[in-house]
This record gives C-alpha cells, sequence and structure tokens, in this order.
C-alpha cells in the first residue's frame, strides 16, 4: 500500500510556561465506577480510551490514551519502525461492531529520544492522528498534568484505575469487553527486587489492589490514573492519567512499572504545541 506523506503547517513553539493541564476540558465521562478486581468496564465510563492497532495485518497490539484532538498517548515499546498504525476511539466491546467506535490513522508517531528497551525508561510516545477527534459522550480526553506544582497532589492519588482489552487468563486471549482494575501505588524498590533493576524517578510501582490481579499483555499503553481535585475549592474532580502501563513479568504478577505522566509533561506539552496542525475553525 502507498501512503501519502502529509505535510502540515505547526505552530512554533516559543517558550511559553506551560499550562497547568494539556488541555482544560478533559477527564469527564457520563458514567462514573470504581471496581477492584478485574472487571468489565461500564460502557461510556473511560471515552478518552484509544485501542492501538497495526494497519496491515490488522490487529490490536496495545491501548492508549486520547489527550487532544490530534493526539493520542501510548508506550514507546508498542511501537516499530515501519509499521503503519490505527487508533480506534469509542470502543467498548470488540464483537460489536455497530457501536460508537470511530477509526482514524495515524500520520506520524513520535517516540521518546531517550526511550531505553531494555530499563523501559522514557517508555512514553505519541500518536499523530489523520483529523482532529469530533468529541462525544464516548470519545473524550482525559487529564494531563503538566504544572511540577502539582506534584504532591498527583502523588497523594494512592488508589488507581487502570483500563484495557488485555490477556484476562492463561489462554492468552485478549478480552474482548474493556475491562477495568484498581491498583495501588508500592514503594518503587519493591518493583527494583522484583525486576532486579533500580527504577528512574521517571518509573512508578504498582500493584493490584486485590490480589491475584493485574495488568497483562495487551494492556501496555493504557491509561492508569484517579479522580484528582486539581483546583482546590473549585469544581468536581477531573480523571487524570498519572501513569502508563509499561511492563509487568510474564506470568502477569500483581506488582507492574508504569511511566509516569507527570514527569514528561513537558515532552508531551512540545510535541503537542509543535506537531498540531492550525485550524481555520473551530471543532467541538
Amino acid at each position: 500500500m502507498k501512503y501519502l506523506v502529509l505535510c502540515i503547517t505547526v505552530l512554533a513553539y516559543v517558550g511559553a510556561n506551560p499550562p497547568r493541564l494539556l488541555e482544560e476540558d478533559c477527564g469527564r465521562s457520563v458514567k462514573k465506577i470504581r471496581v477492584f478486581g478485574g472487571k468489565d468496564a461500564t460502557e461510556g465510563a473511560n471515552p478518552w480510551m484509544a485501542m492501538v492497532l497495526v494497519a496491515k495485518p490488522l490487529r490490536f497490539i496495545c491501548g492508549g490514551s486520547l489527550i487532544t484532538k490530534w493526539f493520542v498517548l501510548t508506550a514507546a515499546h508498542c511501537l516499530s519502525d515501519g509499521d503503519q498504525y490505527i487508533v480506534r476511539l469509542g470502543e467498548y466491546n470488540r464483537d460489536i461492531h455497530d457501536d460508537n467506535a470511530i477509526d482514524y490513522d495515524v500520520i506520524k508517531s513520535f517516540t521518546h529520544n531517550h526511550f531505553h528497551n531494555v530499563s523501559y525508561v522514557n517508555d512514553i510516545a505519541m500518536m499523530l492522528l489523520e483529523r482532529p477527534v469530533q468529541y462525544t459522550d464516548n470519545i473524550r480526553p482525559i487529564c494531563v498534568i503538566l504544572d511540577p506544582a502539582l506534584r504532591k497532589t498527583v502523588e497523594d492519588a494512592s488508589t488507581l484505575r487502570a483500563v484495557g482489552w488485555g490477556e484476562t487468563g492463561p489462554q492468552g486471549k485478549t478480552s474482548r469487553v474493556l475491562q477495568t482494575l484498581n491498583m495501588k501505588r508500592s514503594e518503587n524498590q519493591i518493583c527494583a527486587l522484583k525486576y532486579n533493576r533500580t527504577l528512574s524517578r521517571s518509573q512508578i510501582c504498582v500493584s493490584g489492589a486485590v490480589p491475584n490481579t493485574s495488568i497483562c499483555n495487551g494492556d501496555s499503553g493504557g491509561p492508569v490514573g484517579d479522580d484528582i481535585q486539581i483546583t482546590l475549592g473549585r469544581g468536581l474532580p477531573k480523571f487524570v492519567q498519572i501513569g502508563i502501563a509499561s511492563y509487568h513479568d510474564h506470568m502477569c504478577d500483581n506488582t507492574i512499572v508504569l511511566t509516569d505522566v507527570l514527569s514528561h509533561g513537558d515532552w508531551i506539552y512540545k510535541v503537542a504545541l509543535r506537531y498540531t496542525p492550525k485550524q481555520n475553525t473551530t471543532g467541538n
């Protein structure tokens, strides 16, 4: 298949201080749910959830999260040079083909320059979509905090929620219905001992809130976050992406490592600012 090379006009990075959030109208869903143990997610409760697929042959590989009308966030290790990708938004049940799912071609991918494929440090990537996303009740962005001054607020979130279509049993089959799982922060030393490596400051150690629960193959790249009151005394809590599912052991044991999103806020902001296409008209 031949692919068109798309030339886009980009915004210049002017060195201005980034805002608190990558996108202010974020982290809202029409339905809320809190779940312990791997359970079917409530349809519509995770409208930022993205499915990352290889275009040829079409196959599901990883999760991701919608962060703006143009960009999806995922893990760097999910992407390979030379592959063409599709992002599916609004998906819930993979066996239902008349639902709210919409596919978007990815025209450019950005992996962190310092991603290390052994330690998985800087395991983060952004995918630029072919056209801007129109927000609906089933497709909305997750919150990405950019302001380092909010780090304590983020770190105080101890119970986190992971979402994905990853494997749910020993047969190696990925889930057909979107799953959700509550997780809790653990000391980085716990992951360091388990994986025999020192975690960097930009990685987070977490465990399933219930024994014998964890993310697994296929969940990589997906968002892990929590509802956070970003502005004291004003407004409702927003669902903030705290981590990106990065790696686990081959048994999908309870303890896993995330990429810390806030630690990469400056990188995310600069990529989005530089490569977001200019629009003559505003969308939804």
